[in-house]
């Protein structure tokens, strides 16, 4: 039980609700970052040229953030405004996991219905990320909200990595789970095994997403629910004025953005590129791999570095050595 308190962990809904990054991860690792962008490039796009599928997709990763990033600022105040944080997680985690597991049926020319699916994915799984990082501040008290969060980062990798290291061994190793495997493989046979990745992607979203809806209660609401709309969308007009009052918290969204989305376009774009110059796709993911365990121990790391010297320097500490990298 102290360890569970020292990791941030020592309350049933810390733990359900860091539980969800372990669902969620096993999206970002497989989908976003590690298996999908490879079989993108080699598969569905394998009729054209390599880096016009890294383009392509490119433009679907943009067009997916870039709705999340216009409907977050409207989302946000009007789950704050009603007793649905949750209600509204599972409206973006259900159909993000129906779009996963639709992947499934890409195959290999299926560059349109591929693309789609992404951007689809992109949108809920960003938008269900806006609702779960609300709930945190209503289970976690200012002292703890710090080793929670970082817990919950921790077990993200754990999560991602436990299920990538799964659909590793089953795209390298194909006859080790009874897959169909050697010489003379239909084109559907041989894409079988990440097919059937993508859909283990989809079941675990929502099995492990069910501890956060069972366990975290939902916040109470700012208002009777009247006008909620309306309201939102006032909250954002005066959030939006204010800022012009405190530029230290305009500096940090506009640094936020810029550092975070530099960083992203890496984590996003690296195994398409890599695939595109290539290198073989169990290299790729390989690595991938390898950061995910690699990220677990820091986590923690940085949850207690930014207690001895602070968040910022913590953070200027760490842009600082990626950027050297």
């Amino acid at each position: 039980m102290r360890l569970l308190e020292r990791l941030g962990l020592h309350r049933r809904e810390l733990r359900a609700w860091a539980m969800y990054d372990w669902a969620y991860s096993g999206a970002m690792t497989t989908i976003i970052t590690a298996v999908f962008p490879t079989y993108f490039v080699k598969v569905a796009s394998a009729d054209g040229p390599p880096v016009e599928a890294t383009a392509r997709l490119g433009l679907a990763t943009t067009i997916g953030m870039s709705v999340i990033a216009v409907l977050s600022p409207f989302l946000g105040p009007f789950a704050d405004r009603t007793a649905a944080k949750k209600r509204l997680l599972a409206g973006f985690a259900l159909p993000g996991a129906i779009a996963i597991s639709l992947l499934f049926f890409v195959e290999r020319g299926d560059w349109m219905l591929a693309s789609v699916l992404f951007v689809l994915i992109n949108i809920t799984l960003n938008g269900s990320f806006v609702f779960y990082d609300a709930l945190l501040p209503h289970i976690a008290n200012d002292k703890e909200i710090d080793r929670v969060s970082t817990a919950g980062y921790a077990i993200g990798y754990i999560g991602g990595g436990t299920l990538l290291a799964l659909n590793l061994a089953w795209i390298l190793h194909p006859e080790w789970f009874g897959l169909p495997h050697g010489e003379g493989l239909t084109p559907t046979q041989a894409t079988l095994p990440t097919r059937l990745a993508f859909l283990s992607v989809a079941i675990w979203w929502l099995v492990f997403s069910i501890p956060l809806f069972r366990f975290v209660p939902e916040p109470p609401p700012r208002s009777d629910g009247k006008e909620t709309i309306a309201k939102a969308v006032q909250d954002l007009w005066d959030t939006l004025r204010d800022l012009l009052r405190y530029r230290q918290a305009a500096y940090l969204l506009i640094a936020y953005l810029l550092y975070t989305d530099g960083i992203g376009t890496i984590i996003r774009m690296a195994t398409a590129y890599g695939t595109e110059i290539g290198i073989g796709q169990g290299a790729l993911i390989g690595a991938i791999l390898m950061v995910q365990f690699i990220g677990i121990p820091f986590a923690f790391l940085f949850g207690s570095l930014a207690t001895w010297i602070g968040a910022k320097r913590a953070i200027f500490l760490g842009l600082a050595v990626y950027c050297g990298i």
